[in-house]
C-alpha cells in the first residue's frame, strides 16, 4: 500500500512539473501573440508536443490562460508570505515581496499575463482571479501601511502606491529581455530596491539588500518572536 501511494505521489509530482512547464511556455506565447491571436497549436509547438498531447494537461485555451493567471498570483502571494516570515523590517519585507513578484514576471512565467489578458477570461474564471488579485493587493498595501506607521515610509496612500508599484512591475514584459545585460534575479533585486527607495523617509540609508542564491535576504532571517507574530497578524488582517 505504501509503495502504491509513493508511486501515485511521484506521478502527481511529475504531472505538476510538466504542467508548470506547459504554463511557462504558454505565457510566453500569450505575451507575444496575445490571447486571441494564440491557438492551441501555437502553444503545443512552443512546448514541443502535439496538440492532442496538450489536451492531456488542459481542457482548452481558456483553461491555459486561467491557470497562467492563477499560477502567477500564487507565486506572488508565496513571495509576500516568505518576505513576512524572513525579513525583520518593513522596508526589507516590502522589498523582498516585490522582488518575488518581479521574478514571477521576468522568469517564472516569462511575463505577467494577469493584467494583460484578464479580460479574455470567462466570467467564472475572471471572478476567481480578481478575488486572488485583490487579496494580494490588500496584503501588499498592508506592508506599505506598516512602514508608514513605523515612520519608515513617507506619508502616502498605500492603495495608490501599491498601484504604482504593480503598474511598473506589470509593464516590465514590454521592455525586459532575457538576453539583456542582467539576469532575472538581478533585475528583480535592483528594480525592487528602486521602488521601495522611492517611498523611504531616508533613502540615503537604504543599501541594496544582499541575498543568497534563493533570493533570501542574508543576515535578516533571525527575527524576534514578536516580529514573527506581527507578520502573521498583518497577513491575516488583509484576508
Amino acid at each position: 500500500m505504501k509503495k502504491r501511494k509513493g508511486i501515485r505521489a511521484y506521478k502527481d509530482w511529475f504531472f505538476g512539473l510538466k504542467r508548470k512547464n506547459l504554463l511557462n511556455h504558454a505565457a510566453a506565447v500569450f505575451n507575444r501573440k496575445g490571447y486571441h491571436g494564440t491557438t492551441i497549436s501555437d502553444i503545443a509547438r512552443q512546448v514541443g508536443v502535439s496538440p492532442s498531447a496538450l489536451y492531456y494537461y488542459v481542457k482548452d485555451k481558456q483553461q491555459v490562460l486561467f491557470e497562467c493567471n492563477r499560477m502567477s498570483l500564487d507565486l506572488a502571494m508565496d513571495a509576500l508570505k516568505t518576505a513576512c516570515a524572513t525579513a525583520a523590517t518593513p522596508e526589507a519585507r516590502l522589498e523582498l515581496a516585490l522582488r518575488g513578484q518581479i521574478e514571477t514576471v521576468t522568469d517564472e512565467l516569462q511575463g505577467c499575463v494577469v493584467l494583460i489578458e484578464e479580460e479574455a477570461l470567462s466570467k467564472r474564471h475572471r471572478k476567481e482571479i480578481i478575488k486572488r488579485r485583490d487579496e494580494y493587493e490588500r496584503a501588499l498595501r498592508g506592508l506599505i501601511q506598516e512602514g508608514i506607521e513605523q515612520k519608515v515610509f513617507i506619508q502616502c496612500d498605500p492603495k495608490i502606491v501599491g498601484f504604482v508599484f504593480l503598474g511598473a512591475i506589470n509593464w516590465m514584459p514590454k521592455w525586459y529581455s532575457a538576453k539583456g545585460e542582467f539576469p532575472p534575479r538581478e533585475i528583480a533585486r535592483l528594480f525592487a530596491h528602486q521602488l521601495v527607495r522611492s517611498i523611504l523617509v531616508s533613502p540615503k540609508d537604504s543599501p541594496i539588500l544582499p541575498c543568497d542564491t534563493t533570493g533570501r535576504i542574508l543576515g535578516d532571517s533571525r527575527r524576534s518572536e514578536k516580529t514573527a507574530q506581527k507578520a502573521e497578524l498583518l497577513l491575516e488582517g488583509n484576508q
